[in-house]
């Protein structure tokens, strides 16, 4: 092949990676009245945790909603403040035992705090980022805030790693689909999350949250791993 036909052909392959079906949309949707709902998830191990929404309000007088995730029979504590418009973490506290612990704080598009992993390895965060971004250990809400009434949509956002790294993602609305649970059977909105850029590293997350209001997430899978969150019961 020749060199022209190489660049070409690069080319090419960047354009179609660059490109996305749908248009890309601001998480800027009511996420609807949470407060108050409550429910048990269950994770990767067989370990159950309470799912709990509640109002609160931010310093600058605008209403946000707290996410909250407590182990049952597990050590598991994460706690998150989403702004409700635009949607956005902008605050998060968790304690995962031995696996990760930590705490972020959001101004505006610009990331501050600190974690540990494994108890000794520490790492800190001080950067700009996208107007949008979530941490890891709260990817199952973190999309409640997005325009689930509209069709073939994405959105560009940049993942914080539980070692504060710092990488793009994107996330494409895919439609609706029914998921059956070990409990009780949802029909639910369809994201498939994955890396942004030629050469992605990361696994495809499928997230799905039920098409009735609110839209509460019922079941997140990750490639390799599988069901690492999924609806249980309702709450005790």
């Amino acid at each position: 092949m020749s060199r022209n036909a190489v660049i070409i052909l690069i080319g090419t392959s960047l354009a179609t990676l660059t490109c996305s079906k749908g248009t890309e949309v601001a998480p800027t949707a009511d996420p609807g009245d949470l407060g108050g709902m409550s429910y048990i998830a269950v994770n990767l191990d067989g370990k159950l945790k309470k799912i709990e929404f509640s109002d609160t309000v931010l310093s600058s007088g605008d209403s946000a909603i707290v996410y909250r995730e407590t182990g049952i029979d597990c050590d598991w504590d994460l706690y998150i403040v989403f702004a409700r418009n635009p949607w956005q973490m902008v605050y998060i506290l968790y304690d995962t035992a031995d696996t990760s612990s930590g705490e972020i704080f959001w101004d505006g598009a610009h990331v501050t705090g600190e974690s540990t992993i494994e108890t000794d390895q520490h790492h800190d965060i001080d950067r700009d980022v996208d107007d949008f971004s979530v941490q890891a250990w709260g990817i199952p809400a973190a999309f409640i805030g997005l325009p689930f009434d509209e069709e073939d949509w994405f959105v560009d956002f940049d993942l914080i790693t539980p070692d504060l790294a710092v990488y793009g993602f994107r996330t494409d609305y895919v439609g609706t689909e029914g998921i059956g649970t070990s409990s009780k059977w949802f029909n639910c909105h369809k994201l498939v999350v994955d890396g942004r850029g030629l050469y992605s590293f990361a696994p495809d997350i499928h997230i799905f949250y039920r098409v009735d209001e609110p839209h509460i997430p019922i079941q997140c899978w990750v490639e390799d791993r599988g069901v690492v969150f999924e609806y249980f019961a309702d709450s005790l």
